[in-house]
């Protein structure tokens, strides 16, 4: 991404400039080029200062398209230890821009890893947990822009009653 600040009538000449991202304060430079990340989303103006005035642009709305990243899962209850019988609600959640549109679920157990669901939901329900249903579970998210990497293995335990 490069980013130069312009000011066309501008009687002396700038002597310096300032870039703010959202409001704050963040590059003291004419021209800026950085590689995009996430995190550069937002909108972008420039300061232009002269021994006269201070003059600053319009906002400049920057969008940063990118795959799901951080995936992580989490569970309904607070125990990784689960009942016979009990349901159970495993959440898949990611960062991404656009949204993720499709989520599959995986379940390891010791001798494989199987693709166990795919669907728009970032949730999967499982209600009446057996004893086969103790494995690790993992989850990926996939957008407009591509599939993200897996998330950490969730695993849970299954009590018998």
């Amino acid at each position: 991404m490069t980013l130069t600040c312009h000011f066309r009538r501008s009687n002396p000449k700038p002597t310096s400039y300032v870039w703010l991202k959202n409001d704050a304060r963040i590059w003291q430079r004419q021209t800026v080029v950085k590689n995009i990340m996430p995190d550069d989303a937002g909108f972008y103006k420039c300061q232009a200062t002269n021994t006269v005035d201070t003059g600053t642009s319009a906002p400049l709305k920057i969008i940063v398209r990118y795959i799901p990243r951080n995936t992580r899962i989490s569970i309904n209850e607070m125990d990784t230890k689960v009942k016979v019988g009990q349901s159970l609600t495993f959440t898949c959640s990611t960062d991404a821009y656009p949204l993720p549109t499709r989520y599959s679920w995986y379940i390891e157990t010791d001798s494989s890893q199987s693709k166990y669901n795919a669907s728009n939901r970032n949730s999967l329900r499982l209600e009446s947990v057996q004893r086969t249903d103790e494995a690790c579970y993992t989850c990926n998210a996939t957008n407009d822009i591509g599939t993200g990497v897996n998330s950490h293995p969730f695993c849970i335990q299954v009590l018998c009653k």
